[in-house]
């Protein structure tokens, strides 16, 4: 279930209006996924930015464009308006069509949530995957559904594309035991009190690091079951990461080896009901 469209489009480089493009002329959108293929390289050391302004580099930068290949890089999510477009700037003239640039975008529009649960009767969700996009909750639940509570939602992950600004669950108004069981949320809660979850936020791994020490608050010793970790961009230079050295106020994120830029972690601690 997802809160958006889900594209995948191409464009070959053209230097006419700034190097830009975009994949709709109306619609919303935020980048989930891109990279470069080059196959008519520039000068030695030449590189490659994009962004959402002329010159920016929002998105990435210093992406090698000197010798052919595809290319994958560090880059940002961002968030564009209705008819924003995107822009590619190399740092020495390149020819038309001497770089294809793939990218992945989900229409983001605020309404548009993964999920909107607006039922009195007996809905069962389960197994699934529910995301937002940038722009919206992953899961919506309204006071129709809160005053019949028949639905249930179990073994499922859930996930805003935005969990600094969006909701992983909003519910109208204040529901005390929502019926969502043994899930995995990337994202903060609103009006949400009974599904014991107890905290979520971001942490970084810095560059230079490996680990970085979690603040739980959540005033008892969660098991490692009830930690749930995910990076939200890539490792970079790590493989993996762990975590360890629980207690009544902390847990700490490791990577096996310094990820050589920072990598944001969403965490959350959630019992299983």
């Amino acid at each position: 279930m997802q809160g958006g469209v889900k594209t995948t489009w191409e464009w070959s480089y053209d230097d006419a209006n700034n190097g830009r493009f975009r994949p709709y002329a109306t619609d919303p959108y935020i980048l989930l996924g891109v990279y470069v293929e080059v196959v008519a390289n520039g000068a030695a050391g030449a590189t490659l930015d994009l962004g959402t302004s002329i010159g920016g580099t929002q998105i990435a930068t210093g992406i090698p464009i000197d010798v052919n290949g595809s290319f994958q890089f560090t880059f940002v999510k961002v968030e564009v308006a209705a008819a924003g477009y995107l822009y590619s700037t190399p740092s020495v003239a390149m020819a038309d069509n001497s770089m294809i640039i793939r990218y992945t975008v989900m229409t983001n529009h605020a309404t548009t949530r993964g999920l909107y649960v607006n039922t009195v009767g007996n809905a069962r969700i389960t197994n699934c995957t529910i995301e937002s996009n940038g722009a919206s909750d992953a899961v919506y639940i309204s006071d129709v559904a809160e005053t019949g509570n028949g639905f249930k939602i179990s073994n499922s992950h859930i996930e805003t594309m935005d969990p600094t600004n969006q909701k992983s669950v909003t519910c109208q108004s204040a529901y005390i035991g929502v019926p969502i069981y043994n899930s995995t949320f990337i994202g903060p809660f609103t009006n949400v009190s009974g599904l014991v979850h107890e905290n979520s936020g971001i942490a970084t791994v810095a560059d230079t690091t490996t680990s970085i020490v979690v603040h739980h608050g959540c005033g008892y010793i969660p098991s490692a079951g009830h930690i749930n970790v995910h990076p939200i961009e890539p490792l970079n230079n790590a493989a993996s990461y762990y975590v360890d050295t629980i207690d009544i106020d902390h847990f700490t994120i490791h990577t096996n080896i310094d990820p050589g830029v920072d990598v944001d972690f969403a965490w959350s601690v959630v019992k299983t009901l």
